[in-house]
C-alpha cells in the first residue's frame, strides 16, 4: 500500500497558460473554484479530478505531498488561491533538480514511517519518470500509465 502521494504540479495537478506556473504574473484571481487568472489574463486549471482525489487521499490517511520544479512563492500563492495551501506535506518546491527534491522529502518522510517503497510519485515528464523509479519509487506517468488523476485510485490499497 502506498503510503504517500507526491504530486507534480505543470501539466499534472494543473495545466497553465504558458505551460508552468512559474511564468504566471502574480497576483492571482480565482475565477471558479478550479480556475485562477493571472494579472495578464492568463489562466491556471486544476485538473479534473484533482481536488476530489486530494480530499479522499486527506480521508484516507494518505500522506500528500509536491515535487515540483517552479519559484516557490508563485506555486504557493496558486495553491493557496485554490485554497489547498494547507493540504501538502513539506511541499518541494524550487529550482532544484527533482532528485534532489525526491530525496529531501524521502528524508522528511521516513521521520514518519515512509519510505521510497512507500511512495506513488505522479509526474507527465518521462525524465522525472526515469529517476524516481532508480530510487525505487512506484511512478505514475500521467498521459502513460495513467490518464487522469482519479486512476491514482487504482494504485492505492
Amino acid at each position: 500500500m502506498a503510503c504517500a502521494v507526491v504530486l507534480d504540479l505543470d501539466d499534472t495537478l494543473w495545466t497553465c497558460d504558458g505551460g508552468c506556473v512559474s511564468f504566471l504574473t502574480l497576483p492571482f484571481t480565482r475565477v471558479s473554484e478550479d480556475t485562477l487568472r493571472d494579472a495578464r489574463g492568463r489562466l491556471l486549471h486544476l485538473r479534473p479530478d484533482a481536488r476530489s482525489l486530494l480530499d479522499e487521499l486527506r480521508d484516507r490517511g494518505v500522506v500528500v505531498s509536491i515535487a515540483s520544479f517552479n519559484l516557490p512563492h508563485h506555486a504557493l500563492h496558486a495553491l493557496r488561491a485554490l485554497g489547498l495551501g494547507d493540504r501538502f506535506f513539506r511541499p518541494q518546491i524550487a529550482t532544484i533538480s527533482k532528485r534532489e527534491m525526491l530525496r529531501r522529502l524521502h528524508l522528511s518522510l521516513q521521520r514518519v514511517g515512509i519510505g521510497y517503497q512507500g511512495m506513488i510519485f505522479v509526474d507527465d515528464d518521462p525524465k522525472n519518470v526515469l529517476l524516481a523509479r532508480a530510487l525505487g519509487i512506484t511512478v505514475l506517468c500521467l498521459g502513460r500509465d495513467i490518464h487522469s488523476l482519479a486512476d491514482v485510485r487504482g494504485y492505492l490499497m
